[in-house]
């Protein structure tokens, strides 16, 4: 699977490497890593598709994340969220950072260019950087 290519590109072994449920694997971590990326997930808690709370994983995400959680997430101007998710645009996401996390800097470095074909009236997600 995708873990195990990407063992190979970086040379990681496997000790080197965690592949568990982000549910469970949050609360337990018992460190911090300098560079965190969380893509596209966050929405499938505040859709109710995993278990737990949006706010919950970012305060995880926040202890674990030393230097620069890196974050983007469904949006309110993607066909399939506008009535889920209406709320969601750049401000309200970051507003949601804020308030359920210590980083000093919340920065939306662009968007992404996933919106096409098939997928032309969703994604053009907002990167976010959060720094300590």
């Amino acid at each position: 699977g995708a873990l195990e290519v990407a063992r190979l590109i970086h040379g990681l072994k496997e000790q080197e490497t965690i592949c568990r449920r982000v549910e469970d694997f949050l609360p337990e971590a018992g460190r911090t890593y300098d560079v965190v990326i969380f893509l596209s997930i966050l929405h499938h808690y505040a859709l109710g598709l995993e278990p737990g709370k949006a706010g919950e994983i970012l305060g995880h995400l926040d202890r674990i994340t030393g230097k620069v959680l890196f974050l983007d997430t469904g949006q309110n101007h993607e066909k399939w969220f506008k009535k889920r998710l209406s709320a969601w645009d750049d401000q309200f996401i970051m507003e949601l950072i804020r308030k359920h996390t210590t980083f000093s800097k919340i920065i939306p470095l662009g968007r992404d260019r996933d919106n096409k074909g098939k997928y032309r009236d969703n994604y053009r997600r907002t990167l976010f950087a959060c720094l300590r």
